[in-house]
């Protein structure tokens, strides 16, 4: 009888379903690049006069130039997760078969 209650366990066993398998999807669909931190702009010089208009036009020049690389890699970080999210879908639907 002892043998029998040792035994039933292994022989349950192999009649039990099998368990499906669990798959995770590759890590790199599953992170996103980091969000850029928007700029510091430096302020603008007081506009006085109009004869001394060209420092305050180099300022507003550089501002400027740092929202453009700014907004270029908000474009960046969004096209990545954009593209992740699509590879993520398709790696799901290739599963799912």
């Amino acid at each position: 009888m002892r043998y029998i209650i040792c035994l039933a366990p292994i022989a349950l066993a192999a009649c039990a379903e099998p368990r499906p398998v669990l798959v995770l999807p590759p890590v790199e669909l599953t992170q996103c690049a980091d969000e850029p931190v928007p700029p510091s702009l430096e302020p603008r010089p007081p506009l006085v006069m109009l004869s001394d208009i060209a420092p305050y036009l180099e300022a507003q020049q550089r501002r400027d130039l740092a929202t453009l690389e700014y907004i270029l890699q908000l474009r960046t970080y969004a096209g990545d997760c954009k593209a992740k999210t699509n590879g993520l879908a398709a790696w799901l639907d290739a599963a799912g078969r």
